[in-house]
């Protein structure tokens, strides 16, 4: 996952598989940086995902 400052929105552009396991991994990084940022913008970038799984989803 990269986290991308640009303008006024936080983008997440995430990558590979996202399913149970990972979405553990970073789904508190994800909240901290928002809550860190406070940016009016929240923005996700799935393009370069090969899998997600019901997990996944269920985060977003």
């Amino acid at each position: 996952m990269k986290c991308i400052h640009q303008d006024k929105a936080l983008i997440f552009a995430f990558s590979g598989e996202l399913d149970n396991l990972s979405i553990l991994k970073i789904k508190a990084d994800v909240i901290r940086e928002i809550d860190r940022v406070q940016a009016p913008v929240v923005k996700f970038d799935f393009k370069d995902v090969t899998f997600i799984d019901s997990t996944g989803i269920g985060f977003y």
